[in-house]
């Protein structure tokens, strides 16, 4: 499994000048730039806008503006501390996995990068509106996690390898994908997570190539999927059609694709009883912010 790591994404001068304009001329950006505050004050960032605010706070844009000695509506500064007048809107306090919003985004944008739909995450979030979610938010990622999972990703997008270059291979991928009915996407990434796409690698349990397989799966593959010898050690397109089919075998047994990536990692027994131990949940992460960033 390869180490996670995180990124702060801050905001440039030059989408300063955006932000403030677009505060400016009064326009809805697709997530909403703030920070809600327990002490009723909000500090005006890039992208906020009155109405914008006055939805977040459930107040009207009269009562903000009032509240805060503003002339003209459509002209806040970024910097400003404004007033908030009431409670700040309530939040589905965040369960097992959670990602932070950041500057940019938006429901289905963070949905693909999990496997999941714009649906799905906003039903989990309690969203009516998809379109209002603000950066610092905090978005529970559903899935079957255990109660006490860790935070896979926060405040920005997981940092992945190197997205491998090898068209043979990949053609190679393409065509075990489309033999067997997996998304050649999901094959590409889960192998980058692997083994960034060397042959030679071995791992210290002895899972071996491109797609790592280990010596007992390699044994049951042989003798009861392809009934017949393979050379998944040191034949690249063996070792890819393997770990491809078992992908497949997986998804079918389980039932989702998710479950699957689990599975090829954890093994099947824990993932059909609903248990997802702590390193398969960075390791599923892992695997789709690949595809995510590579192969979208």
């Amino acid at each position: 499994m390869r180490n996670i790591d995180f990124s702060h994404i801050n905001l440039t001068p030059h989408k300063l000048k955006l932000g403030i304009i677009a505060a400016m001329l009064g326009i809805l950006p697709l997530a909403l730039v703030g920070h809600v505050a327990g002490d009723q004050k909000h500090t005006v960032v890039a992208g906020d806008t009155l109405w914008d605010l006055a939805q977040t706070y459930s107040v009207t844009v009269a009562e903000l503006a009032s509240l805060n000695g503003i002339e003209d509506p459509r002209l806040i500064i970024v910097g400003d501390e404004l007033l908030v007048p009431g409670a700040p809107a309530p939040e589905t306090p965040p369960t097992g996995n959670t990602y932070t919003v950041q500057p940019g985004e938006n429901v289905s944008e963070i949905a693909n990068r999990f496997g999941l739909s714009a649906n799905e995450l906003a039903e989990a979030n309690n969203l009516n509106n998809p379109r209002l979610i603000h950066v610092g938010q905090q978005l529970n990622i559903p899935g079957n996690v255990s109660p006490d999972a860790p935070v896979v990703v926060q405040n920005g997008t997981p940092m992945v390898a190197p997205r491998p270059n090898d068209p043979a291979i990949e053609a190679i991928m393409d065509a075990a994908a489309a033999e067997f009915g997996v998304d050649p996407k999901l094959v590409k990434a889960l192998a980058t997570v692997e083994s960034a796409w060397q042959q030679g690698a071995v791992s210290s349990a002895g899972a071996v190539g491109i797609m790592q397989i280990v010596p007992g799966t390699a044994e049951y593959m042989e003798t009861e999927v392809f009934k017949a010898p393979m050379n998944e050690d040191i034949s690249v397109e063996d070792n890819i059609r393997m770990g491809t089919r078992l992908l497949a075998l997986l998804t079918s047994t389980t039932g989702t694709e998710r479950d699957a990536v689990a599975a090829y990692y954890q093994g099947l027994t824990p993932t059909q009883s609903g248990v997802y131990f702590n390193e398969t949940q960075g390791y599923v992460a892992s695997v789709y912010a690949t595809k995510y960033l590579y192969w979208p």
